[in-house]
């Protein structure tokens, strides 16, 4: 799962596979491009969370970085220059193009390795919901691009909590919010450390796994959310299985209790050339789901 993706931008094939090591040795997804050109491409499909770029390029390093600000301004990647130069000037020169580090080389491995992780964890830091402390849906937009460009099989899962609307109008927002953080706490059961788990919205969970795990995680979900919901529930409310509303003119009506709807896309089957048509699929696979009267998938 390219969940931490770091793009070096470096003639030199020895170096560039040196640190493509040390990265990859912490979990870290590496892709290399030899030139600027090539790095393009792999910045827009990958959209990395930060980006190696060295002065051995033909290209002056000053103007790719101002380049690089320019293209990626929506994802914001940290940019990390890697320079033989020592002289103060050259580092502030590259600074002011828009470098948020600038390392001298030769780099000790370990300060190499431990400050790419301190950038990337500091770019982590922004993308986190405060209610369940997953990953938001500018992060998971992120996730799901780079999975179908990546050339492996994959299952892409839309869940949410219907009728949540009702129960937060009656119940509150504390009680809403620790629905979600528990609903949030079984998903993560579910899964493992090669799945991803983050949010489109407050109440929708996204889960990118693969075709052969996400039926079953599904089942799972539906099984241990319809476990676990009349525990919010009143004893009266959980006994006769709906929620009485009240409207404008003080009559109530009859709101059944909250139920989970899921949606499965994969490229089992079919084969996504972008994100707006996984996106599409994904959204009316789940409207079928949520067609029904209890907890399902489709």
């Amino acid at each position: 799962m390219l969940v931490k993706v770091v793009l070096i931008i470096d003639k030199r094939k020895e170096q560039s596979i040196k640190y493509k090591k040390i990265l990859e040795s912490i979990g870290i997804s590496v892709f290399v491009a030899s030139d600027f050109a090539q790095s393009l491409n792999l910045m827009n499909m990958y959209e990395p969370d930060l980006i190696v770029i060295s002065d051995s390029l033909t290209f002056d390093i000053k103007k790719a970085i101002e380049q690089i600000r320019v293209l990626t301004y929506n994802t914001r990647p940290a940019i990390i220059a890697l320079s033989k130069s020592n002289h103060i000037q050259d580092k502030i020169d590259i600074l002011d193009s828009g470098a948020d580090d600038f390392l001298s080389e030769p780099i000790n491995n370990e300060e190499f390795q431990a400050r790419i992780t301190a950038h990337i964890r500091r770019n982590f830091e922004g993308y986190f919901s405060e209610k369940t402390m997953l990953l938001n849906s500018k992060a998971s937009y992120k996730m799901m691009k780079r999975t179908i460009n990546n050339d492996s099989d994959w299952a892409i899962m839309l869940i949410d909590i219907d009728n949540l609307e009702f129960y937060k109008e009656l119940y509150g927002e504390l009680a809403t919010d620790k629905l979600l953080q528990t609903y949030s706490a079984i998903i993560k059961s579910a899964i493992d450390s090669n799945d991803y788990l983050g949010q489109l919205s407050d109440e929708d969970f996204v889960v990118i796994t693969n075709n052969e795990k996400a039926e079953k995680i599904a089942n799972y979900l539906v099984y241990a959310f319809d476990t676990v919901v009349s525990k919010f529930y009143s004893e009266t409310d959980a006994k006769r299985g709906f929620m009485f509303m009240h409207g404008d003119d003080e009559a109530e009506d009859k709101v059944k209790l909250v139920t989970t709807s899921i949606g499965i896309i994969s490229n089992k089957y079919k084969k996504y050339n972008d994100l707006k048509q996984v996106i599409s699929s994904l959204i009316s696979t789940h409207k079928l789901a949520k067609y029904k009267t209890e907890s399902a998938y489709v």
